[in-house]
């Protein structure tokens, strides 16, 4: 099976969104005997694009409208990842353009990923009934007590030093 991942660019097969999401799943389903392909969209065809399943990530655009909307015309699966929530609030009219696309794009899929449990149901709310799989970001495993012993360290560190050290990533 080949399974086509529409990107916005090139360059962002290194971001670490697709790095983490995708890098991390190409080996078990290598073994499940499917082929994972990034392309960009710039480049995309869907007229002679061969696959057997589209999924478009992070391309927020009319040509992933109409990638979808030809893919599925010609048999293709397609479907849309959703990693980041720009779909939730109707009152942000800055996020309009997102809403409408991702209704639109719905249209054409037959089954939407996403990162969280609150962001399927979101997708649900654009089209009740598609099939929805959440896909969590990856995290280390650590046990209760090693996770313990690690906040009571920063805890002493920070009582310590006067410091209160913060990572924000998003």
């Amino acid at each position: 099976m080949k399974l086509i991942v529409l990107i916005p660019s090139d360059e962002y097969r290194n971001y670490a969104g697709c790095r983490i999401r995708y890098g991390r799943l190409q080996p078990r389903l290598a073994k499940l005997d499917v082929d994972l392909d990034f392309r960009d969209i710039g480049q995309f065809d869907p007229q002679t694009a061969e696959c057997d399943v589209l999924l478009t990530s992070k391309c927020h655009d009319s040509r992933a409208l109409v990638a979808a909307a030809v893919m599925a015309a010609r048999g293709c699966r397609v479907g849309v990842d959703i990693f980041d929530d720009y779909f939730s609030l109707p009152s942000d009219s800055r996020m309009m353009r997102f809403r409408g696309w991702l209704s639109q794009l719905l249209e054409h899929c037959q089954f939407a990923l996403c990162s969280t449990r609150p962001l399927s149901r979101v997708i649900d709310s654009y089209r009740p009934g598609l099939p929805v799989h959440v896909v969590n970001d990856p995290g280390p495993g650590t046990s209760a007590e090693v996770l313990g012993q690690r906040l009571d360290d920063k805890l002493r560190d920070a009582h310590q030093s006067r410091t209160l050290r913060l990572v924000w990533f998003g």
